[in-house]
């Protein structure tokens, strides 16, 4: 079977290229198209990338000489792991000569890469990077880049496909650099993605016959190239790359899978350790960060289902935030809350400021002339312990409906509880009235400052624009009359809605600046994290206490159970009103309600909302480009020197690692290959002689030599005989027993060493230590 293992088959050889071919260059067509694309300059600037896809037939080429070189080598009957490390010697040492281009190429494509899926999904994962290159300048790094990484996967996918003959080694080796684009919902070239489609089938439907006759498998593989290719040639007519788009059962499997995930998550987080702080996948969490606030993109998943007798619209609830800094909504300081608390004589009959109306009670429905209704609300989609809940809750029983209120931020849900009911009133605007109370007047002592605070690097900006909202021309609702406060709230409304554009395909602030100032002087364009932001802070500066609230609306049928999406994600503003407690003000336009307007935003592959044309990545063009500068960004927390300098730093520092690896296994491979020549020569009793010594040297490690290793030396060193081949073979026996022997007994650090240079006991058919 050795012998036969040995031969050259060209069934094997033509399968085993064919497969490296589609492997490679499917990848390569895959990436380029995947990132470099249209699609993908409408959510992040690619031109770099775009580049590259647009002059990928070089590209395409050196991965097919890689593939076929990686083959050869490979391939070899004897010393292709010389080969192969041959090969990955020069491919070191060129990435030495190269390394300042390369590590260039590296971090462009890093960061294209991290800035796609992060505008897609909002990670936060993404970095600053501007070396001052030209656009040439950086498409040839990066060109040069992908060169280097087609040649070392070429060296890892060849050993892969050649000699383990592991599909899934495969596809761990070429799917993830596909991956982040793909969990972003891009989709790369048909014919390039569906090659290497085609390794992985063939692959797994040949990984069956690794072991038997090579001719065999070589016909067998060539075989199942063919029906692949038919099959995957129907699901490309059925499934055309124009116009795909995800169909319904794949979206709904996918809001599944999510709610099982969290489910399992909140089912952790009831240990300590990792999983003890969970992050809610959408909607409330215990923080809201508006410098990763790009495009919006949504799943259309449901996170919540709502029975209600209530008829309209309903502001769900879940937790408020209190302090803004570096782009940042956090919730109040731990213990500010308590000092409140401490303040009241009897601190356990406290009204909660998230009642209505807060310190009222029941009294308040003759006041509020509207009816009282029922909510249940089911948390199928959201991590975490936040209970969404309509607003103007009465007093009612908590621990018997599972919930509880933290603070003055939002309620929790006892662990393990999902489904909850509460009961509400129907505030009318009209009868919100300002009544004097012990309670109010302590609570707002010890929490007013931190919801009037403004960054003192706003103050100026917002006070230039308070002038222009509060002398904004809009109709004054009996409510406002009232309130000073709702009439402050609604001019600002209504002037960041004259001057704002709605835009859910908004990017994010660029690094460095306020992503509020931002939205009001530069890009005048945002949602409801921008309008609710802004309108906080421009309340606080006018002297109204404001804070963040996030939540979800929805439209309540009576008796009949709503699907809350994912895209109902919403966030508004509370105004503090004295002696009523905190009342909701929408300041986000009509258009944030909108839909099927937003649904074909965000997440429509057919019908991409179109950048201003300013933003948009012009197109490749044939003809030199002038030697203009990449725009650069600010440095920062995430800038250059930390980002782009640290993702260098780790990719010398993996270099490194990987040439220390390849010498320590070339180091090991001569040790093992002179071992296996000495103890296999021709001369029997010479051989017979480095087996001996080889038993003498183990000695050091606390080996022993047995009798009969002993007689048979001086037979071979005294003696005219030769030894039989018997009895070699069964010194070599004696030698490798006590490698075993050593290996077991040996403590776990020895043992590593000694494995190293004396090599690991003989576990099959080979005929060399």
């Amino acid at each position: 079977m050795a012998e036969r293992e040995r031969r050259f088959f060209w069934s094997v050889l033509l399968g085993d290229a064919i497969l490296l071919l589609c492997a490679l260059c499917g990848l390569t067509g895959a990436f380029l198209s995947l990132y470099g694309g249209p699609k993908a300059a409408l959510w992040a600037d690619t031109e770099v990338l775009a580049r590259c896809a647009a002059g990928q037939r070089p590209l395409l080429v050196w991965a097919a000489v890689w593939a076929l070189v990686s083959l050869v080598a490979w391939s070899l009957p004897r010393f292709r792991e010389l080969a192969a490390g041959a090969l990955a010697a020069a491919w070191a040492l060129a990435l030495w000569r190269n390394w300042a281009a390369v590590c260039s190429g590296a971090v462009f494509t890093a960061k294209t890469i991290a800035d796609l899926f992060e505008a897609r999904v909002s990670w936060g994962g993404t970095f600053g990077y501007s070396p001052g290159l030209t656009l040439n300048q950086a498409t040839a790094n990066v060109r040069l880049f992908l060169l280097f990484f087609i040649a070392l996967l070429a060296l890892a996918l060849g050993w892969a496909v050649v000699r383990a003959r592991r599909w899934w080694l495969a596809v761990l080796l070429t799917l993830p650099p596909l991956l982040p684009g793909l969990l972003a919902d891009f989709y790369p070239s048909w014919p390039a993605f569906l090659a290497l489609c085609l390794c992985w089938c063939v692959m797994l439907l040949t990984s069956l016959c690794k072991w038997s006759a090579p001719s065999a498998r070589g016909r067998l593989t060539l075989a199942a190239l063919g029906g692949a290719a038919l099959v995957l040639w129907g699901v490309a007519l059925a499934f055309p790359e124009a116009g795909y788009t995800r169909p319904a059962w794949a979206l709904r499997a996918e809001g599944e899978l999510v709610n099982l995930t969290n489910r399992a998550a909140d089912f952790f987080s009831q240990w300590d350790g990792p999983f003890q702080r969970t992050v809610t996948y959408v909607g409330s969490a215990g923080e809201a960060d508006l410098t990763q606030a790009g495009p919006l993109s949504y799943s259309g998943r449901t996170v919540l289902r709502l029975t209600s007798d209530y008829d309209g619209r309903l502001y769900l609830r879940g937790s408020s935030l209190a302090v803004y800094e570096g782009g940042v909504w956090k919730a109040l300081p731990e213990g500010v809350y308590q000092q409140y608390l401490d303040s009241l004589e009897n601190p356990d009959d406290a009204p909660s400021p998230l009642l209505f109306p807060a310190g009222q009670g029941l009294a308040a429905l003759a006041v509020a002339g509207g009816g009282r209704y029922t909510a249940t609300v089911d948390n199928v989609g959201a991590v975490g312990s936040c209970v969404y809940t309509p607003y103007f809750l009465t007093e009612q029983d908590w621990g018997e409906r599972g919930m509880l209120p933290v603070e003055d931020a939002y309620f929790a849900g006892l662990r393990g509880q999902r489904s909850f009911t509460m009961d509400f009133i129907r505030q009318e605007p009209l009868n919100v009235v300002s009544t004097s109370s012990r309670w109010s007047q302590a609570y707002w002592d010890q929490v007013g400052a931190y919801y009037l605070a403004v960054p003192e690097e706003l103050r100026g900006t917002l006070d230039e624009m308070i002038g222009q909202a509060l002398r904004h021309p809009t109709e004054i609702t009996p409510e406002a009359v009232v309130c000073f406060q709702l009439e402050y709230a609604q001019r600002v409304a209504a002037w960041l809605e004259s001057c704002c554009e709605y835009d859910a395909s908004a990017p994010a602030a660029p690094q460095g600046v306020d992503p509020v100032l931002y939205f009001l002087t530069e890009s005048r364009r945002g949602y409801c994290m921008h309008y609710a932001s802004a309108a906080t802070l421009l309340l606080r500066a006018m002297g109204v206490p404001a804070r963040y609230v996030s939540g979800f609306t929805a439209e309540s049928i009576p008796d009949r159970t709503v699907d809350v999406p994912d895209r109902a994600a919403h966030a508004w503003v509370e105004v503090w009103v004295d002696g009523f407690g905190w009342y909701p003000v929408e300041v986000t336009p009509a258009a944030a309600f909108d839909w099927e307007q937003e649904r074909d935003i965000t997440y429509a592959p057919e019908e991409e909302s179109e950048e201003p044309e300013e933003e948009q990545t012009p197109e490749p063009s044939q003809e030199p480009e002038p030697e203009e500068s990449l725009p650069a960004q600010e440095d920062g927390p995430g800038g250059a020197e930390s980002g782009g300098a640290a993702l260098s730093g780790w990719l010398k520092g993996l270099a490194g690692a990987a040439c220390a690896c390849a010498l320590l296994w070339l180091v090991q491979f001569a040790l093992k290959r002179l071992r296996a020549r000495r103890m296999s020569g021709a001369d029997p009793n010479r051989a017979a002689l480095a087996c001996y010594g080889y038993l003498r040297g183990m000695e050091r490690w606390g080996g022993q030599v047995d009798e009969r290793a002993v007689e048979l030396a001086q037979k071979a060193k005294f003696s005219r005989h030769i030894l039989t081949p018997e009895e070699l073979e069964e010194l070599r026996g004696l030698v490798d027993g006590e490698r075993r022997r050593l290996c077991a007994a040996l403590r776990p650090e020895k043992r590593i060493l000694f494995r190293y240079f004396w090599g690991k006991p003989l576990t099959s058919r080979e005929d060399h230590v």
